[in-house]
């Protein structure tokens, strides 16, 4: 049981230092699952603590992102600007 716990802490501090260098990182419970390798069970346990410690917040999608993150974020990229071609100078 001991060994469970270590288990834990240690994919506690592995994504919680995944997500404090990835800001804008947004995943759910099954993408935290496939990209640890973790079972259902240790996932929820894992995030759950994450959420618990304030680290992680679940949003209205389902997603889970850093706590101290909006969601507001842009839905789609703002629109590219082409420049207008200049003049070619006959000189």
């Amino acid at each position: 049981m001991c060994s469970h716990r270590v288990s834990i802490g240690g994919y506690f501090q592995l994504i919680r230092g995944e997500f404090r260098e990835s800001p804008g990182l947004r995943l759910t419970q099954g993408e935290i699952e496939r990209l640890w390798r973790l079972d259902p069970v240790t996932g929820s346990a894992v995030v759950g603590a994450l959420v618990e410690a304030c680290v992680l917040r679940r949003t209205p999608s389902g997603a889970y992102v850093r706590a101290d993150r909006s969601d507001e974020m842009p839905v789609e990229p703002a629109p590219f600007r082409r420049r207008r071609p200049r003049p070619l100078s006959r000189e």
